[in-house]
C-alpha cells in the first residue's frame, strides 16, 4: 500500500475518492451576506486602551515580526472574548514565506474548541489528524506548506460563532498572518467560516483599519474535519473540494 493509499485509509475513503461532475468545490465567495435587520449580533465592548487608536493598532500590527505576533495574540484584549478564554491560540505552521516553489495554504477555521482553547494548540485531537490527512492527500503539510488558524483566537463562550466585531478586532492580526505567509490559497473550513470572512470584508470596505484584507488569494472552502467526522457521507464531496484547492493553489 503507498503512501498516498495509507492518507486515504485515515481518512475514511478508501478504497479511492472518484470524483464526480456534480461535486463542485465551493469558492469563498468575496460578497456581502445579506441579513436581517434584527439578525446583527451583539455588539462585543472592546478592551482597546484609549492611547491606541484603532487605526494606530492596525499600522502597528501590520508591521509585526511573526514572533512579535504570536505576543500581540497571548496578550490582546481587543475585544471581550479575553474574559473567558483559557489560552489564545496563535495558530500552527511557519508564518515565514516559503523558499521553494511549492504553494502556500492558509487554513482558517472560525473559532477555537475546548481542546484548543485549553492546549493553546491549533487543530487537535481528532479533527487535527484529519485534517493533516486531508492536507497530506493533496500533497500539503501544517509543518512545511501550510498555516492554520481561526477568525478569532479566542473561543467564543458555549462554543458559539464569533460575532462580527469580534472577527473585525481580530482582523489587524489574521491580515498579518496572511501577510506574512503570502499565501496561493485560502480555505476556510465550513461554509459558515467562509460567509463569515465574506460578510465582515466587505461590509467594511470603508474600514481600513478593521477590514479583512485577502491580498489577491485565491479563496476555496472545504468542510470541516469536525463535520466530516459526524457525517463520513461528506467526505466525497470535500475531496473535490480539496482537489479544487489544490488546482487553486496550483494556478490552474
Amino acid at each position: 500500500m503507498n503512501t498516498r493509499e495509507l492518507l486515504l485509509r485515515e481518512m475514511g475513503i478508501t478504497p479511492q475518492w472518484v470524483r464526480r461532475d456534480r461535486l463542485t468545490a465551493a469558492t469563498v465567495d468575496i460578497e456581502p451576506v445579506q441579513r436581517e435587520a434584527n439578525d446583527s449580533p451583539p455588539a462585543v465592548a472592546s478592551e482597546r486602551t484609549n492611547s491606541e487608536s484603532s487605526e494606530s493598532r492596525h499600522a502597528r500590527i501590520a508591521a509585526l515580526s511573526a514572533q512579535a505576533l504570536a505576543t500581540e495574540i497571548s496578550n490582546c484584549r481587543a475585544c471581550g472574548l479575553c474574559h473567558a478564554r483559557g489560552k489564545a491560540v496563535v495558530g500552527a505552521g511557519s508564518l515565514e514565506p516559503l523558499t521553494d516553489a511549492q504553494p502556500r495554504w492558509f487554513v482558517v477555521a472560525a473559532a477555537p474548541t475546548d481542546a484548543e482553547d485549553r492546549s493553546g494548540q491549533s487543530f487537535v485531537g481528532p479533527a487535527g489528524v484529519l485534517l493533516d490527512a486531508m492536507l497530506a492527500a493533496v500533497g500539503v503539510s501544517r509543518k512545511k506548506s501550510a498555516y492554520i488558524t481561526h477568525l478569532v483566537k479566542c473561543q467564543p463562550p458555549g462554543n458559539r460563532m464569533p460575532h462580527r466585531d469580534e472577527i473585525l478586532a481580530c482582523a489587524p492580526i489574521l491580515n498579518r498572518q496572511i501577510a506574512l505567509t503570502q499565501p496561493a490559497v485560502i480555505v476556510a473550513l465550513g461554509s459558515a467560516t467562509a460567509q463569515l470572512m465574506s460578510a465582515s470584508d466587505s461590509e467594511s470596505s470603508q474600514s481600513e483599519d478593521t477590514a479583512l484584507h485577502f491580498a489577491g488569494a485565491k479563496g476555496a472552502t472545504v468542510a470541516h474535519p469536525t463535520e466530516l467526522l459526524e457525517k463520513p457521507q461528506l467526505k466525497a464531496a470535500a475531496w473535490a473540494d480539496l482537489l479544487r484547492a489544490r488546482a487553486l493553489a496550483n494556478g490552474r
